[in-house]
């Protein structure tokens, strides 16, 4: 797994830390999630472009969609 630094924005920052209140879990982790789900989504658009077509997936699903966003 690679780690990387991001700057965010003072609304982004403090959106991430209440998503990571709501569901419980570290700031962090919502931040990974985030990243992952934006990457997904960019290449299905464009899945023969794709350079983890075929590998396991981060997450299915880890948030609960009980919560309401």
């Amino acid at each position: 797994m690679s780690h990387i630094t991001i700057m965010l924005d003072q609304a982004t920052e403090a959106r991430m830390r209440a998503v990571a209140e709501e569901y419980g879990r570290p700031v962090e982790e919502i931040a990974c999630l985030t990243l992952a789900e934006s990457a997904h989504a960019y290449f299905e658009r464009k899945p023969e472009r794709d350079p983890a077509a075929g590998m396991a997936v981060l997450h299915p699903s880890l948030l609960a969609t009980e919560v309401a966003l």
